[in-house]
């Protein structure tokens, strides 16, 4: 598949992200416990390991991680990943990071969720998009919900979070 410059949203672009690109306040967003409290990674992560996880996203034919830029400023918010996750189904996986904690709470992840599911239905011709999180990250639940996902299910315990089990719940999305 070839490689995707720049995605353009309302108040953001999507620029597809390489080893290059990572920065050292990217680093710091994947080893803040706030930030990465219910993500599966998180914590000594270095240059090194981060721009090793973009480049093998980089360089997989199906899949796509973007950098979530603010287009007044250009600043960069976050990530926005999407990748084949069955190619006999043509089943995908959406995941989201907003690193940037002044931006939490103002439609940021509704509008790249919007954008890269469009994306996905439209250039990787995926039939459906799934999402997965933490029951209890009630504002990645609600810009999923907002994006057009419908909770599929709840999987019980599922989740490890802050040194006990918590269930996770299944989003999905379909082209129509």
């Amino acid at each position: 598949m070839n490689r995707i410059e720049c995605l353009e949203g309302v108040r953001f672009n999507y620029v597809e992200m390489q080893g290059k690109d990572v920065t050292e306040t990217y680093v710091a967003w994947m080893n803040d416990p706030l930030i990465t409290r219910y993500m599966e990674s998180g914590g000594g992560e270095t240059i090194g390991s981060v721009r090793k996880f973009v480049n093998g996203l980089f360089y997989n034919d199906d899949a796509y991680l973007f950098a979530i830029i603010d287009k007044e400023n250009k600043q960069h918010l976050g990530n926005i990943k999407i990748y084949c996750s069955n190619f006999f189904h043509q089943r995908g996986e959406v995941g989201i990071m907003i690193g940037n904690r002044s931006y939490w709470g103002k439609g940021v992840a509704t509008e790249a969720i919007k954008i890269i599911t469009y994306f996905g239905f439209d250039v990787m011709k995926l039939k459906k998009i799934s999402a997965g999180c933490h029951a209890n990250n009630y504002g990645s639940i609600r810009a999923f919900q907002k994006s057009g996902y419908e909770i599929e299910g709840v999987l019980r315990k599922n989740n490890y979070f802050e040194g006990g089990r918590v269930d996770g719940v299944v989003l999905g999305v379909l082209p129509d």
